[in-house]
């Protein structure tokens, strides 16, 4: 049973946060690459944070060490996979991908976003293998729900085939 349903059916309040965007930075990367999450967010809003029964947060970047930056007006935002320490010491629920800068980095960069956040046991939604998978919700969360979303536009993120 998921954390939504269990919540639920326990008749429990259901205790949530929504973040918003999540970007290791130059000027916190350091923080990430540490785990160090108080520092980061600062011991009230962590203590209010890792309160909530679901905890949950768009990443809006790729993480990946191999820059490969799309042609695309705006910056093309990367953060090291180092920082994936950090960011499962935050222990999310759930994590959205589905946003205008995930593909910065072009397929690769989000397939080892993936890769990552499946390795360290994080849930993603708004990305996936195919349209299918992209879509899939997560417990009560659906990361939209429009049929024809187009990546360019940051909506539903779906990963190429590989050769």
């Amino acid at each position: 049973m998921d954390k939504v349903a269990e919540c639920l059916a326990g008749g429990r309040i259901l205790d949530i946060i929504i973040g918003g965007d999540l970007v290791p930075t130059e000027s916190n990367i350091q923080l990430f690459n540490d785990g160090n999450v108080e520092e980061l967010l600062g011991k009230e809003l962590l203590s209010l944070w890792m309160g909530a029964y679901i905890r949950v947060f768009n990443l809006e970047v790729p993480l990946t060490d191999k820059k490969n930056p799309i042609c695309k007006c705006g910056p093309n935002l990367i953060a090291p996979t180092s920082s994936i320490k950090g960011i499962k010491a935050l222990n999310p629920t759930l994590i959205a991908l589905a946003n205008n800068h995930i593909m910065d980095q072009g397929v690769d960069g989000l397939h080892m976003t993936m890769q990552l956040l499946d390795t360290n046991a994080i849930s993603y939604v708004g990305a996936g293998a195919n349209l299918e998978e992209a879509k899939k919700p997560f417990g009560g969360f659906v990361p939209f729900e429009p049929e024809e979303w187009d990546y360019r536009l940051g909506e539903w993120i779906v990963l190429p085939e590989r050769k």
